[in-house]
């Protein structure tokens, strides 16, 4: 039988992920920058500033736009565990379908060696 105390790890996955994206190190390839920075500036641009209002997004930007790096990754996963909080329900109710399905094979395994020994 699995239990949460099995899965607890699968409620951070989107935190885990998000957290060491934004730690990867920016560079420079064929003339694009990939890598953590452009992810950190995405969450900034797509996921805190509309919600914000506008006197405090700007406030945000130009403390941005002085940040250390250390300071954005922060921010960064502030953003992350602010989404994963946001996904928790649906993370809930996917380990609730790994438990059950995996008790209901459970129980018919056993069902089903229960048949066979009978016979």
């Amino acid at each position: 039988m699995v239990t949460w105390l099995q899965l607890w790890w699968e409620l951070l996955i989107p935190f885990i992920v998000i957290s060491l994206l934004v730690t990867l190190p920016t560079i420079q390839w064929s003339g694009h920058l990939i890598g953590g920075g452009p992810l950190r500036e995405w969450l900034l641009n797509q996921c805190v500033l509309p919600w914000l209002p506008t006197d405090v997004a700007h406030t945000l930007v130009q403390w941005w736009m002085s940040a250390t790096t250390f300071q954005e990754i922060s921010l960064s996963m502030l953003i992350a565990l602010n989404i994963n909080v946001v996904l928790l329900p649906v993370m809930y109710l996917q380990g609730e379908l790994i438990i059950r399905y995996r008790a209901w094979a459970a129980a018919k395994s056993l069902d089903l060696l229960r048949h066979s020994i009978r016979r």
